[in-house]
């Protein structure tokens, strides 16, 4: 009698086990709870420098960590194809849902394909410089995210110009003269970029608005002076024909190395040069100006915007994210 209360017991217990589990096992296979799918967006981007490539990484790695609904997913682009790409995806139809382009392509990407309007997406865009976000509007509207605006300054070798007994040159007036003095040793007294790009442009149109050069009339007096400039450092041999060759990257090495006492170039090198040559006694100033005493620079950096309407509020959401990480994660 005992072995069957046993027996019944083992029974009862095992029916409530596999009721159970079916019960379990049952509910399991329509109704378990999966990792819901991200939504994923596409960014392009066309930075070769390493720092630039890794803080991008970085704040998207912090983004992925930050929420479990969207991914950001990277396509490199090299430079020189960079426009084609983007500009061919326009045409077809097939952009990515970000883009990271440069502000003096942005006008023209944006007449081929609209970017999304963030006007009222972004609250922090109305405490922004005036200046920064005028780059990134059409007709008032801010139709992208500003990242790593610059302006043109004029990097000077302190060492150089103080053995020489010169000082940094004010005007464009002086560029040649001071340059002159300070070109011996195997030293070149300035360097321009003079390849074909709109680097080249960026470097040299202050110079070029210093003299009262005019970009839509370039056979005017005051633009030939501005070029008329370049002969005569080549021809005093305070500045070489391979600037021809030479890229705005290979100006900074140039500078870094010592071999140039000055060069105009982007402000956001700073970094890079004492990177590069820690020993390196060097400060910037503004572009030399016009003898009115009038400087004049060159705004530049990139504009991140959107682009596919589909999955426009992922790609905001991500900008928001990507705006506060700026501060903190880039060189």
């Amino acid at each position: 009698m005992k072995l069957l209360n046993i027996s019944y017991r083992i029974r009862r217990v095992l029916i409530l086990y596999f009721s159970f589990m079916f019960l379990l096992l049952g509910c399991g296979r329509g109704d378990t709870l999966q990792p819901k799918e991200r939504v994923e967006v596409s960014l392009w981007y066309y930075w070769e420098d390493e720092r630039m490539q890794k803080a991008l990484a970085e704040v998207i790695d912090d983004f992925h960590h930050s929420q479990n609904r969207i991914r950001v997913k990277t396509q490199y682009i090299p430079d020189e194809d960079f426009r084609k790409q983007l500009a061919l995806g326009m045409a077809d139809g097939k952009v990515p849902e970000l883009a990271l382009v440069d502000s003096s392509d942005f006008q023209y990407f944006h007449a081929m394909h609209p970017f999304v309007d963030l006007s009222e997406e972004i609250e922090e865009i109305k405490t922004w410089d005036a200046q920064i976000n005028k780059a990134c509007q059409v007709n008032g509207h801010m139709m992208g995210l500003p990242v790593g605006m610059n302006c043109a300054v004029l990097y000077y070798n302190k060492d150089i110009l103080q053995e020489a007994g010169v000082l940094v040159p004010q005007n464009v007036e002086e560029i040649s003269g001071v340059a002159s003095k300070v070109a011996q040793n195997g030293k070149y007294g300035i360097l321009f970029s003079a390849v074909q790009s709109e680097e080249t442009m960026y470097s040299f149109l202050p110079i070029f608005w210093g003299y009262g050069g005019e970009v839509d009339s370039i056979n005017s007096v005051q633009s030939q002076r501005a070029f008329s400039m370049l002969r005569d450092l080549i021809n005093s041999g305070a500045m070489t024909r391979e600037c021809m060759n030479l890229t705005v990257g290979d100006l900074i090495k140039q500078f870094a190395q010592g071999n140039t006492a000055m060069i105009i170039s982007s402000s956001n090198f700073v970094d890079s040069i004492r990177t590069m040559n820690p020993e390196l006694n060097f400060d910037v100033a503004l572009p030399p100006g016009n003898t009115l005493g009038e400087h004049f620079s060159i705004m530049g950096g990139e504009i991140l915007g959107v682009l596919e309407e589909e999955k426009q509020k992922e790609a905001i959401e991500f900008l928001k994210f990507f705006k506060v990480a700026e501060k903190e994660n880039f060189p």
